[in-house]
């Protein structure tokens, strides 16, 4: 069955995402190595802000950059499979615009050309999306109104009503034949996010993706109110406020860390077990 659909998430919890993006981009600057995990976590939490990223075009920009710092941070490592793949969903998530790879020097632009030309000569593939009702599409957190072709590889794909009505539609969708064009249904009466008239693969996810991203959310958010804490409760070991902040502290390193294990497993056995699918466009149905 299809992946339950993400809850509305609070826009405090949006906010404090937004700032622990800005500060592990930050710390990354000053040690891009040492930051690789925790870039990779700050940037996953945004899967599940997508009406909220959509409409924030300086957060999206910020992504974008983090993404970058993340290759940049893997090729440092002399990691340079990971960078490519890295730099591969930067590209894709751009939905076509330029990314500003030149602010982290020639080594990260020279990647950048060099993917964007390999993905490029891949091709593109179609998926049409068809709606009983005027809905809402964001691919990769972005909104699309006209949509150009999309290259090849992996898109996190959210359908929703435009009234609200039902339940929206999350799928990870993998374009994976040049040319190709694929269709998915959505209609407000579908139950848990299935989409009418179309079977759905079995769910072999250990958790629904967008609970892995609010595991890793709450982790951080946790994390940061718990360093603010520590940092201003001061040094004496039977201040309550620092036992309370430690403690906080703690339970987000492991949510963190469960959500991060977790949704890495579930993705990379999503990636390897997957089939093929496919510039999206829709149609609606009245």
């Amino acid at each position: 069955m299809a992946q339950p659909p993400a809850p509305v998430v609070e826009a405090l919890e949006y906010g404090a995402a937004v700032e622990h993006l800005t500060a592990t981009i930050e710390r990354a600057n000053r040690d891009p190595v040492e930051s690789i995990d925790a870039l990779t976590e700050a940037i996953a939490v945004f899967d599940g802000f997508a009406p909220q990223l959509s409409a924030d075009v300086e957060t999206l920009e910020l992504r974008e950059f983090a993404r970058l710092s993340l290759a940049r941070a893997q090729r440092i490592a002399g990691r340079p499979e990971l960078a490519a793949e890295v730099m591969d969903t930067a590209i894709r998530a751009s939905l076509g615009a330029e990314l500003p790879a030149d602010r982290l020097g020639p080594s990260v632009l020279a990647l950048y050309q060099q993917r964007l030309a390999v993905l490029e000569a891949q091709g593109y593939a179609t998926l049409e999306v068809s709606c009983e009702a005027p809905c809402r599409i964001f691919i990769e957190q972005r909104e699309v109104a006209s949509v150009p072709p999309l290259l090849l590889g992996r898109y996190d794909v959210w359908v929703a009503d435009v009234a609200g009505r039902g339940e929206p539609l999350l799928e990870q969708v993998e374009l994976g034949v040049a040319g190709e064009a694929r269709q998915l249904a959505f209609g407000v009466t579908q139950i848990g996010g299935a989409a009418l008239g179309q079977p759905q693969p079995a769910d072999r996810r250990l958790m629904p993706r967008w609970a892995s991203v609010m595991l890793l959310a709450a982790g951080t958010v946790a994390m940061a109110a718990g360093a603010t804490v520590v940092t201003t409760a001061g040094k004496a070991n039977d201040n309550p406020n620092l036992l309370a902040g430690a403690a906080a502290l703690g339970g987000g390193a492991a949510a963190v860390i469960t959500g991060g294990v977790v949704l890495s497993f579930d993705d990379h056995r999503a990636r390897h077990g997957g089939g093929r699918q496919a510039t999206l466009s829709w149609t609606l149905r009245f």
